[in-house]
C-alpha cells in the first residue's frame, strides 16, 4: 500500500466532503417548514432511525453494486480489446486498477436509488413524511441534492469507461500504434523513424521526487517521445524489456543506457 497517497487522498476526502456539503444546502436548501405539517420534534422521533437505516442501506448496496460493476467492466474491457486489429503485440484492456473508480461511482448512484427504493417501500404512505424530516435534518433539499450528486457520478462515469475503453498500445509490423487515455486521435509512430532507444533505472517524477524504476523512451527523428510509462495495461518489467527489444531489432537500434531521465523526458 502506498502510504503517501493513501494519506493524501484522505486528507483531500476531509477537506472536501465539509464544502461539497455546504454547497448543496447553497444549491438546495430545505424548505423553512415540512410541508407534512408536522412539528420537527414528532418528525424526529418516528424518523430518525430511519434515515440512520438509508444511510447504511446506500453503503451496503454501494459496495455490492461497486463490485458486480467492476467485473462487468473488467469484462467489456477484455471483450473491448479482442475488437482490435491483430498485431505482432498488443498492450490492451487498460489495468484492472483503473475501473474501480468508475464502478464506485456507479455503484453509489445504484446503490444510492436502491436504498431509496427499499425505503419507500418499507415506509408506504409514511415515505413523505420521512422525506419531509431527511431534509430538514440534513438542512437541505436531500431528494434533489442526491439526483444531483447522481447525476454527476454517472456522467463522470460514461466519461471515465469511455475513456479506459479506447487506451491501448500496439506493435505491428511497421509501426508503433498508441491511443493514450487522453489522446484526441490514435497515434502511429513508424518504426522507419526510429532515431534512438534510451533506457534508465532512475527517473524524476512529475512531482520532483527521484523513483528507481527501468522504464524506456523511444525518440523519433520528427522529436516525438515514448515511454514505457504509457502501457495501459501495466505489464511487468520482462513484458516492457522483451516489448522493447522487439522494437529495437524491428526498427536496427541499440538500446541506450543512460544515467537519469529528467521530470520531462518521460
Amino acid at each position: 500500500m502506498n502510504v503517501p497517497i493513501v494519506c493524501a487522498g484522505a486528507a483531500v476526502t476531509l477537506i472536501w466532503l465539509p464544502i461539497m456539503f455546504a454547497l448543496l444546502r447553497k444549491l438546495f436548501p430545505a424548505q423553512a417548514v415540512a410541508p407534512s405539517g408536522l412539528p420537527p420534534a414528532e418528525l424526529k422521533a418516528k424518523y430518525r432511525k430511519w434515515v440512520n437505516m438509508l444511510g447504511l442501506l446506500m453503503f451496503f448496496t454501494g459496495v455490492a453494486f461497486s463490485i458486480g460493476l467492476w467485473f462487468a467492466m473488467s469484462g467489456l474491457a477484455k471483450w473491448s480489446a479482442h475488437q482490435l486489429p491483430p498485431a505482432v503485440v498488443t498492450f490492451a484492456p487498460i489495468t484492472p486498477r483503473y475501473w474501480a473508480v468508475p464502478a464506485l461511482l456507479l455503484g453509489l448512484v445504484c446503490g444510492g436509488m436502491a436504498a431509496m427504493w427499499i425505503v419507500r417501500r418499507l415506509l408506504g404512505a409514511r415515505y413523505r413524511e420521512f422525506l419531509d424530516y431527511w431534509c430538514q435534518s440534513s438542512g437541505m433539499n436531500s431528494v434533489r441534492a442526491n439526483v444531483f450528486v447522481f447525476q454527476v457520478c454517472a456522467a463522470l462515469c460514461v466519461g471515465l469507461v469511455s475513456l479506459g475503453l479506447r487506451a491501448h498500445v500496439q506493435l505491428t509490423d511497421d509501426a508503433l500504434v498508441v491511443n493514450g487515455i487522453f489522446s484526441t486521435r490514435e497515434a502511429r509512430y513508424p518504426l522507419a523513424d526510429v532515431r534512438s532507444i534510451e533506457t534508465s533505472s532512475r527517473f524524476v517524477a512529475p512531482n520532483g521526487n527521484l523513483v528507481s524504476r527501468r522504464e524506456y523512451v523511444v525518440v523519433f527523428s520528427d522529436g516525438r517521445r515514448w515511454s514505457t510509462t504509457f502501457i495501459p495495461s501495466d505489464p511487468d518489467q520482462e513484458t516492457k524489456r522483451q516489448f522493447i527489444r522487439l522494437i529495437a531489432d524491428r526498427s536496427g537500434k541499440p538500446i541506450e543506457e543512460v544515467a537519469l531521465f529528467a521530470k520531462d523526458e518521460l
